[in-house]
């Protein structure tokens, strides 16, 4: 007889695939199920369990939302949207603090070209000697320069450290890695490791000194900073250290470090 855990198994994954082509729940029955978080439904006599994000008992009828990671991890904006999710500040001191080190900084130049409300920019002014500011779109903090097209010249500053758009992320690390004579970091969701076109144009030729990835979540909103937003995208640092050119690529952790790292001034 095939084990009931298996049975409710495939029916969850029947139903799950049916809701990704635009189908619908079958007419059921739901109730409550005493674990917190979940909910016991019933379906032609079969009982599984579903995840949180439905918060109360499906109507009847109702389109199942496809909630898996990889869905949740896209974020489509309009090529002409200014991409503007603001970094929270920890995330920053957290790659000074855990990545490259606060020390191996001290005194140097930083360049910031997507700086939008300088969310990014003042938290590593805490270790940079000192930080340039700027951005394609006007936000009131730095001035306003489209970091691919305005001139800087080449190995003007130290270190270029920025959270650029994501469709534009390929062009900022070639721009930076002409423009920085130290080092590069961009922070990005962590699918821009994959991809044919970025294994080819980038990672292939030129791969990263160290990846880190976040292990606690990295919450942002467009266009404001959030203390209380949350997200199923994953992030990590990308970090391209001159100095450490020709030697493997470093896998490395973003510890817990929010509550260590956040400062109640950031959100002011």
């Amino acid at each position: 007889m095939e084990n009931s855990y298996y049975r409710q198994e495939k029916i969850w994954k029947s139903h799950n695939n049916s809701a990704r082509h635009g189908g619908r729940l079958p007419e059921s029955d739901a109730t409550k199920c005493p674990s917190k978080g979940f909910e016991k439904k019933l379906i032609k006599g079969e009982s599984f369990l579903s995840e949180l994000v439905y918060g109360a008992p499906i109507e009847k009828g109702c389109c199942m939302q496809n909630t898996s990671h990889a869905v949740m991890a896209q974020r489509h904006e309009p090529k002409d949207s200014t991409d503007n999710f603001p970094t929270p500040p920890w995330a920053t001191r957290a790659l000074i603090e855990h990545v490259i080190r606060p020390e191996s900084v001290r005194g140097m130049t930083c360049l910031e070209p997507a700086c939008g409300q300088g969310h990014m920019a003042r938290p590593l002014a805490e270790y940079f000697g000192s930080v340039q500011s700027s951005d394609a779109y006007h936000y009131g903090f730095g001035p306003v320069r489209d970091f691919l097209v305005y001139p800087y010249d080449a190995l003007s500053h130290d270190w270029v450290i920025t959270n650029p758009p994501f469709r534009l992320a390929e062009q900022f690390v070639d721009r930076a890695l002409t423009v920085a004579r130290v080092g590069v970091a961009i922070l990005a969701r962590t699918v821009f490791l994959e991809s044919v076109g970025r294994y080819e144009d980038i990672f292939l030729r030129r791969p990263p000194s160290a990846f880190a990835q976040f292990v606690e979540r990295v919450p942002m909103v467009k266009g404001r900073l959030d203390r209380k937003a949350s997200t199923a995208t994953g992030y990590a640092w990308f970090v391209w250290d001159k100095r450490q050119q020709g030697e493997t690529s470093k896998l490395m952790w973003v510890p817990p470090c929010r509550r260590a790292l956040e400062r109640e001034k950031d959100y002011r």
